[in-house]
């Protein structure tokens, strides 16, 4: 399903684009990549109910707490409404996080807003899909 706040083009694909570095970035360790792509005002919520900042997040991240080893994230959904935008979609990963190996299967909403030229992610909620 592609859901559409008029015509979006170039404006999609580079929302597309961005959450392609970001799940990238998460799998490949690239900690500069996915800074650079949040926003500083980042709210992160994660399936089990566990919130984080960009900070926290990244903190959690570099020290290995969490860890995403694959990542599929499809995309159905991309609206846009001035300099911002919600992406939604599923996502199966798979993730230690806290010593414990998890395989997920969530629903995922995402808010980019575009700061300068640039798309950065301003929340990303993802809850379990129900069975």
């Amino acid at each position: 399903m592609e859901v559409a706040a008029g015509h979006l083009g170039d404006s999609e694909r580079s929302l597309r684009a961005a959450e392609a570095r970001r799940v990238r970035a998460l799998v490949e360790g690239d900690w500069d990549t996915f800074g650079q792509l949040c926003d500083d005002r980042l709210v992160y919520t994660h399936s089990v109910g566990r919130r984080d900042s960009k900070e926290s997040l990244l903190e959690s991240l570099c020290s290995g707490t969490v860890r995403y080893y694959r990542i599929e994230h499809d995309l159905d959904a991309v609206v846009r409404v001035g300099d911002a935008a919600w992406v939604s979609g599923r996502m199966r990963a798979e993730i230690t996080s806290r010593g414990q190996e998890r395989q997920l299967d969530t629903l995922t909403t995402s808010v980019w807003i575009r700061s300068s030229r640039e798309w950065k992610l301003l929340a990303f909620h993802t809850t379990a899909r129900a069975g």
